[in-house]
């Protein structure tokens, strides 16, 4: 039934919104003055437009592309509140109900948007300060990049790093025998930060310098050969890589406190009061029926 409720709701406030707009022409336009008629329901080219610039803009594109489907749309939309309003389902109780729902939650969204949204304002000088004292966010760590040739004894470790000396191409090598899942990259296990990597493994690879090729180094997985192929020291992220996600930010932050500010101005003008011994009987009541339910 909730489920029906939300779609039935959604028809209607999406067919009160056109037929809000809609009806604020006049009903003596000529014909060329409107591009459909419904009924007394008149779409002009200019509110059609207004409409389709009402979408989000993922839709928009598609509508602008085919005006003639979403007009079909508009149409049936206005038959369908047109018949509604024959069959009086405006006077229905659950209607109303809805509808008054609906109009709160529309008036609410459009007070938070006036008392917030609109004063979310920022200026350079905010955001470049806030990038400024919050250099540990931005920070990346100093990062390698190696690949390594995993084996099962230190009898073939040992072998190949003889044929690594004598000219062997490292990543054919790791191809032919590793045993790890990078073998079909050459052994590439791509970049890593301090602490992502077995101990062995990590002190030995921050140790090298790139091109370099290691000793032998054993884990609990088995017996590596390891080839530094790349690093990159520790930097903090460039101002304008990050400038959206700290105007995101900043804005939440903004957003929170002219929240809890209009509340605390409402909360001192509007009296609130709370029956907290209904409140608690409410809750008993709700307790029993699940005990019981839980009982059986």
């Amino acid at each position: 039934m909730r489920n029906k409720a939300s779609t039935f709701i959604c028809i209607l406030i999406s067919l009160s919104i056109l037929f809000t707009v809609n009806s604020c022409a006049k009903k003596t336009e000529q014909k060329a003055s409107y591009i459909a008629k419904v009924g007394d329901i008149v779409i002009t080219p200019d509110q059609f437009e207004a409409m389709i610039d009402r979408m989000p803009s993922y839709m928009q594109e598609i509508a602008k592309k085919d005006k003639v489907r979403i007009l079909q749309e508009i149409i049936k939309e206005d038959l369908l509140y047109i018949e509604a309003k024959r069959k009086g389902l405006e006077n229905d109780a659950e209607v109303k109900r809805l509808l008054d729902e609906a109009k709160k939650k529309v008036m609410v969204g459009r007070l938070l948007q006036e008392e917030v949204d609109n004063r979310l304002s920022l200026t350079e000088d905010e955001v470049w300060a806030y990038y400024e004292a919050n250099q540990d966010k931005f920070r990346i760590p100093e990062r390698l990049r190696a690949s390594h040739i995993l084996v099962s004894t230190e009898e073939e470790a040992n072998q190949l790093l003889t044929d690594l000396a004598e000219g062997g191409d490292f990543d054919e090598l790791a191809k032919a025998n590793s045993i790890d899942a990078t073998k079909e990259r050459g052994g590439d296990i791509g970049y890593f930060s301090k602490g992502q990597l077995v101990p062995e493994f990590e002190k030995t690879c921050f140790a090298l310098e790139p091109g370099v090729i290691s000793d032998i180094v054993k884990t609990r997985f088995g017996y590596h050969i390891i080839k530094l192929t790349g690093r990159e020291d520790e930097r903090i992220k460039p101002f304008d890589e990050v400038r959206a996600a700290i105007e995101k930010e900043l804005n939440r932050i903004r957003r929170s406190q002219l929240m809890d500010q209009l509340f605390e101005r409402l909360r001192k003008d509007i009296a609130v009061e709370i029956n907290e011994e209904l409140l608690a009987s409410s809750r008993n009541d709700e307790e029993g029926v699940e005990g019981d339910v839980d009982a059986e």
